[in-house]
């Protein structure tokens, strides 16, 4: 018989933790900054308190939160038979959409009704009828398009979860946070936060250093490199929309874009994968050039631009495509953040003295509308 485990596995899950008497169980699916949480809690002949299952979550939350960012989505599921603690019982509907609650205790069931019936599903063993999901008034009505698929697999499977400890088990589970050691006690793991090296904006940081360092060792000239007038109708300049987001006038014009690409790099850099985010610094700093070589050649303004401001601000464009495309800005830590960094690149434009404000615009909407492209196609295929 095929185990719960299997369709988890295929939805993007993985058993979390057990607790000690296996009635406690949950499987967890970890996106970027978001994770989902599935607690199972097998009432089949025990009922659990409040204060139990709640203990369970609180555990849970500290343990996924603790040091990291991120937004926790819970789903509890009870286990339950025909005549079990919560006297919920599925009529005879053979969709097995419609229930109600009968039998010769009502009172009992009503308690049970108003008890649980408000945020939790239930997977529901009747001898007759087989096993049913049960979603009751006033819960979720999915949880990223798992229900149907879950019901669909306990009518033809039952519940048959493998756990840590069972006999029945014969798999391994990296993620169970339950270990007995050799004197046959057990003991709680917790679980590593995994360090994520962002090394394309480390890369891009040392390619800046680099050209900085060439420059004033005399081996190239800044302005045979720069952006300025003229260069969309020149068809032999246009590496110059290349070329800019890599130079730097002086000390303290690096030491500030380098600041800022940093701080923002390494924030999305996490959310999206490299190859997306190498693309993104490159389109962010020729959208924030292109737009400043048109409008000031318009303008009839001489100038020279150079500096990775344009790719910075795409860079936080696209952080802000993100948080709003994925809910990210309801997290208080996260949002305080994305405020720090916003104050510094202001505190850097500032500081850098001449400030090409459509550079930075031009970038700021690139990297806003290529990361929303991305984020936009990205999830319904990892949903599907």
């Amino acid at each position: 018989m095929n185990s719960i485990n299997g369709f988890f596995k295929e939805e993007g899950y993985g058993l979390y933790v057990c607790s000690l008497d296996r009635r406690y169980f949950s499987f967890v699916q970890e996106e970027n900054y978001v994770i989902n949480v599935i607690c199972f809690f097998d009432e089949r002949k025990e009922t659990s308190t409040q204060a139990q299952l709640q203990g369970f979550l609180d555990v849970h939350k500290e343990r996924l939160s603790y040091g990291r960012d991120k937004d926790i989505h819970f789903l509890k599921i009870m286990i339950v038979d025909q005549m079990g603690p919560s006297f919920i019982k599925p009529s005879a509907d053979p969709r097995g959409e419609l229930y109600e609650y009968t039998g010769d205790e009502e009172e009992a069931a009503s308690e049970a009704h108003r008890r649980w019936v408000r945020d939790v599903w239930y997977l529901i063993e009747d001898e007759a009828l087989g096993t049913r999901l049960f979603v009751p008034p006033g819960a979720a009505e999915d949880f990223y398009g798992i229900r149907k698929g879950l019901d669909n697999f306990v009518r033809e499977n039952g519940v048959n979860i493998m756990l840590p400890g069972t006999e029945e088990s014969n798999e391994e589970y990296d993620r169970a946070p339950v270990k007995e050691k050799a004197d046959g006690s057990r003991e709680i793991n917790v679980q590593k936060k995994e360090k994520n090296v962002p090394w394309i904006t480390v890369g891009m940081i040392l390619i800046n250093l680099l050209m900085f360092g060439m420059k004033n060792l005399g081996m190239y000239n800044s302005e045979d490199y720069s952006l300025t007038n003229g260069i969309l109708q020149e068809s032999d300049q246009w590496y110059r929309f290349f070329t800019y987001m890599f130079l730097h006038e002086s000390e303290l014009h690096l030491m500030n874009n380098m600041l800022m690409l940093y701080a923002a790099g390494s924030l999305i850099e996490g959310m999206i994968n490299r190859v997306y985010f190498t693309l993104l610094y490159f389109v962010s700093g020729i959208g924030g050039g292109f737009l400043s070589v048109w409008y000031h050649t318009k303008a009839g303004q001489p100038y020279y631009s150079l500096g990775a401001s344009g790719a910075v601000y795409g860079i936080m464009g696209a952080i802000l495509a993100v948080m709003i495309l994925t809910g990210l800005w309801r997290i208080k830590t996260v949002f305080i953040r994305i405020i720090i960094v916003l104050l510094l690149l202001f505190a850097t434009g500032a500081a850098g003295g001449r400030i090409d404000v459509m550079d930075h615009l031009g970038g700021f909407v690139s990297g806003m509308i290529l990361c929303g492209l991305y984020v936009i196609m990205w999830r319904p295929a990892k949903t599907a």
